[in-house]
C-alpha cells in the first residue's frame, strides 16, 4: 500500500510542477478601438446620422478601449435620441497568471412624435488584437504548457419596433504556430472552454470582437407625441486566460500504474 501511495503522489505532483513556471505578458503590437455609426430616415428630419470612435486609453500592460457617445436632434415636440457606450478590456497587470478580459456595452434608440420613420441601421464594432507572450518563472523556454480560456458571452435586446431584430456577434481566436482556437457566438447565453497547446517563450496572437448591426428600412411609420419606440441592445463577453501544464507521457503511465494498483488491491481486500 505504501508503493501504491508513493506512486500516486509522484504522478500527482508531476502534473503540477509548472502550474505556476509561466505567466502572461503583453508583447504588442496591440491594437484596441472600435466605432459606431447610426442612421435613421423620416420625412420631418430627412435622413440624420450620428458617428463616434472608441478611444485606445492602454497602459503598461493593461489594455483598454472606451467610448461613449449621446445625441439627440428635436424640433420640440418631435426628437430622434442615440446614446451609445461600448468597452474593452485585457488586464494582464493585476494578475498576470490569470489575465482577464471584458468586451461588451449598451446602446438605445428612441424615437418620439416622428412622422414618417421609413428606416433605421445601426452599425458597431469594438476590437482588441494583440500578441501575448507566455513568460518563465524558472521552467526552461520550450517546457510544454497549455493556455486555457474560459468565459461566457450574452446579449441582451429589446425593441418596441417590431420591425428591427437584433444582429449581434461575438468572436474570439487564439493563435500559435500554426494552430488557432476560436469562439464565435450571436449573443445567446453561453459559456465556451478552449485551450491551446504551446509552450514556454511562446508568443500568441489573440483576437476579440463583439459587433451590432440592427437596421431596417421598408415602409413609413408614424410615432405619435408622448410615445417612445426604438430599441436597446446590451452585450459583454467576459473570461480569463490561465496556464496549465501540459503532463509528459511518462507522468501518465506512473498515474495509471498508480490507478492499477489501488484497483488491484481493492479487489483483492473484496475478495
Amino acid at each position: 500500500m505504501n508503493l501504491i501511495k508513493t506512486s500516486l503522489a509522484l504522478a500527482l505532483a508531476a502534473t503540477g510542477l509548472s502550474a505556476q513556471a509561466a505567466h502572461f505578458q503583453i508583447v504588442g503590437p496591440s491594437l484596441v478601438g472600435g466605432y459606431t455609426y447610426a442612421e435613421a430616415t423620416t420625412s420631418m428630419f430627412g435622413t440624420v446620422s450620428a458617428d463616434a470612435l472608441v478611444d485606445d486609453l492602454s497602459s503598461d500592460q493593461v489594455l483598454l478601449g472606451f467610448g461613449m457617445y449621446s445625441d439627440s436632434a428635436t424640433d420640440g415636440s418631435s426628437t430622434i435620441r442615440y446614446d451609445w457606450v461600448r468597452e474593452v478590456t485585457l488586464d494582464a497587470q493585476t494578475d498576470a497568471s490569470a489575465v482577464g478580459f471584458t468586451l461588451g456595452g449598451t446602446s438605445v434608440l428612441g424615437f418620439e412624435g416622428i412622422q414618417g420613420l421609413q428606416g433605421l441601421v445601426e452599425s458597431s464594432r469594438v476590437t482588441l488584437d494583440t500578441t501575448l507572450k507566455i513568460a518563465s518563472d524558472g521552467e526552461a523556454a520550450g517546457s510544454a504548457i497549455r493556455m486555457l480560456i474560459s468565459g461566457t458571452a450574452e446579449s441582451l435586446f429589446s425593441a418596441s419596433l417590431s420591425v428591427i431584430e437584433p444582429d449581434t456577434s461575438f468572436s474570439l481566436v487564439a493563435s500559435w504556430g500554426g494552430q488557432s482556437v476560436s469562439y464565435t457566438g450571436n449573443g445567446s447565453m453561453e459559456a465556451f472552454d478552449l485551450s491551446l497547446d504551446t509552450v514556454v517563450g511562446a508568443e500568441i496572437t489573440l483576437s476579440l470582437s463583439y459587433i451590432t448591426r440592427p437596421g431596417w428600412v421598408g415602409a413609413a411609420i408614424d410615432i405619435p407625441v408622448g410615445t417612445v419606440q426604438g430599441f436597446e441592445e446590451s452585450g459583454l463577453m467576459a473570461g480569463t486566460l490561465t496556464l496549465a501544464p501540459v503532463p509528459e507521457p511518462e507522468t501518465y503511465a506512473l498515474l495509471l500504474a498508480g490507478l492499477g494498483l489501488i484497483g488491484a488491491a481493492a479487489r483483492r481486500r473484496r475478495g
